[in-house]
């Protein structure tokens, strides 16, 4: 009798159908159902029920957890549509896919199929409809160069980057991420980097010497790492990033900002401005004296005859000598662009 705790036949379709039989490994999407040339009645398969969390425990099992039922176990929620090549891959290596990852991948998979359904529109275009605005958590960590730029690379996959941030953003993001890493291990005596994915940011943390990644910016030979952080800096997908050292580690962090609350969920070096605040004056500066930058967030409908207003709070933060990043949200055009106009070293993020 099998110790395993396998799907039954109707279980397996259930689990295929809700994917619409594509792999359901991100970025994938092959069908995995169609004609046999072996006859005008048989059909070609090649995909697989894979179990989350498995199916039996001992040597070669991934993701097992023990406190599940067997029912539990064998249930359509704790499998997943693959392909044969994904199938196996997920099954080899469970340190990167894990049960959360699986379990998202899942859902994603699912709802893809829905709206190819109901929209009649390929793969792609499922996915790009598709509202998936929080990253997957995760978190890994390396201790030498060889292998950073896969690592970084499947983790921000892995984990929703592109689906969520663009295509663009995981780029830029990827490729930041990695220069910081070579950089900590080659030229900062790092012995460990960790990568750290929540729902609404992405942290890199390294133990080697104190670095600022504004000193990329200095640097008088074009490199790599000159090169992702400039592109980073003026990039126009609203991603913002933040230093700080703090216990002995170089503390990175990555947002793609949206709303105001993410500015002020990311750094405390944030000022929401409002009206009255304008008009007041009561506007305090010194709480940002620690501060390498601050992010300043306007308040809606401002108009051409809130231009003294804004002059008044530009010769504020000029004596601060900080590099500032003004948020808004719904400001005419001709203002905004009146602001770039006479203030070009400040980033302007619409959210």
């Amino acid at each position: 009798m099998s110790e395993r705790d396998d799907f039954s036949e109707a279980t397996k379709k259930i689990i295929a159908s809700r994917a619409g039989y594509l792999c359901s490994f991100l970025g994938c999407g092959q069908l995995t159902l169609g004609p046999s040339n072996e006859s005008s009645t048989s059909i070609s398969k090649n995909g697989m029920a894979c179990h989350i969390s498995a199916a039996s425990p001992g040597r070669g099992s991934r993701r097992y957890n023990f406190e599940m039922s067997i029912e539990e176990r064998t249930h359509a929620n704790n499998g997943i549509w693959m392909c044969y090549d994904h199938g196996k891959l997920i099954d080899d290596d469970e340190s990167r896919f894990t049960t959360d990852i699986l379990l998202k991948w899942k859902e994603i998979a699912e709802q893809t199929a829905k709206i190819m359904q109901e929209r009649k529109c390929t793969y792609e275009d499922a996915i790009s409809i598709y509202n998936f605005s929080n990253l997957i958590t995760d978190k890994i960590s390396f201790n030498n160069l060889g292998h950073e730029t896969e690592i970084i690379g499947n983790t921000l996959k892995d984990c929703c980057t592109e689906i969520s941030w663009g295509k663009k953003s995981e780029n830029i993001t990827r490729d930041y991420l990695i220069e910081l890493a070579r950089n900590a291990f080659i030229h900062g005596s790092a012995t460990e980097i960790e990568l750290e994915i929540l729902e609404d940011k992405i942290i890199l943390i390294d133990n080697g010497n104190e670095f600022n990644p504004k000193k990329l910016l200095e640097s008088k030979k074009i490199r790599g790492g000159f090169i992702a952080a400039e592109t980073f800096q003026n990039n126009d997908c609203n991603l913002v990033t933040t230093y700080k050292r703090d216990y002995n580690k170089n503390i990175y962090s990555i947002s793609k900002i949206r709303k105001a609350e993410d500015v002020e969920s990311l750094t405390p070096c944030n000022l929401r401005i409002t009206y009255d605040d304008f008009r007041k004056g009561t506007l305090d500066f010194s709480i940002f004296e620690h501060c390498n930058e601050i992010f300043v967030i306007l308040p809606n409908f401002l108009t051409p005859s809130d231009i003294g207003l804004i002059i008044n709070l530009r010769d504020e933060l000029l004596k601060l000598e900080k590099q500032i990043n003004i948020v808004y949200y719904d400001i005419s055009e001709h203002l905004v662009k009146w602001i770039i106009d006479e203030n070009p070293y400040w980033r302007i993020i619409k959210i």
